[in-house]
Formats: C-alpha cells, structure tokens, sequence
C-alpha cells in the first residue's frame, strides 16, 4: 500500500528529470515491498515515467558522481550494521550529490553519526530535534553540498 511513497511524492514534484528510488528489498522490513509495487503504485499516481528503481546497497550505488540533485533517505541508514559501514553509506550519498544538492535523512537513531560525516565530507548541515509524529520518533539530518 505504502510501497515508494517517498519516490513517487518526489516524481510529482519534478518539472524535468527523474526521481530515483534504491532499495534492497528486505521482506522483513516491510512485507510486499518490492519494485512492482512501488512501479504499481507509481502507474497509479501517473508518475511512473518520472521514476527509476534500482536495487542496490546505499554503500555502492550505481550512479555517477555528482548527479543527483536531491537525496531523501527515510528509515533506511540505521539499518546498516557497524558504524564504519553506515559513514560509508554517507559518504556515497556525498559523492552521488551534485555541488548545491541538497541531502535529507530521516532516522530513529545514530543521526549524531550522519550529521558528523556530512560535516567531515565539506557539507553544512544540522539536525533537528525529535519529531514524534511517527514511533519511534525521528531526527532529521538536512545537509548542503556547497563544495567537497
């Protein structure tokens, strides 16, 4: 039901270009994920022509550097195990942004971690309080990359 919520809010925003959304599809996340119900529910909102879905581990992404615009990570990073891995998925998130992209992560925890790799990677960033609209509540680390 909920499957590429997050992607599709994005596509709908896009003048030009593509919204990308990377997952590995763990069941155990969320059950029926997958890329045809994420590409349904795209077909439903009439955005699947904006959309691009790649499976893939958020530490080796298969993008060229410097060509996203915007990143938007929700509930995913806290999921990598060990804290050397998670600042790798960090820096590879850097690394696909372009210079004036913009970076948004959302998480129940270790967003102390996110927020000090954005910043050891050039970017100026900070992260909010605790929003409890959703359980457990989360912190949002938003970031800039103005030159790395």
């Amino acid at each position: 039901m909920w499957e590429g919520v997050l992607l599709i809010g994005a596509a709908r925003r896009l003048s030009e270009g593509k919204a990308i959304g990377v997952d590995v599809w763990l069941q155990q996340d969320q059950s029926g994920n997958g890329p045809e119900a994420v590409r349904s529910n795209a077909r439903i909102e009439g955005v699947e022509s904006r959309i691009e879905i790649l499976e893939a581990d958020l530490r080796s992404l298969p993008l060229v550097d410097a060509s996203v615009d915007v990143v938007v990570s929700n509930l995913v990073l806290h999921n990598i195990k060990g804290r050397e891995e998670r600042k790798r998925a960090v820096r590879e998130l850097v690394r696909v942004l372009k210079t004036g992209g913009r970076i948004v992560l959302c998480d129940i925890g270790r967003t102390g971690e996110f927020l000090s790799e954005l910043q050891a990677c050039g970017m100026e960033a900070e992260r909010s309080g605790l929003y409890f609209w959703i359980y457990p509540p989360v912190r949002v680390v938003r970031g800039v990359k103005s030159r790395v």
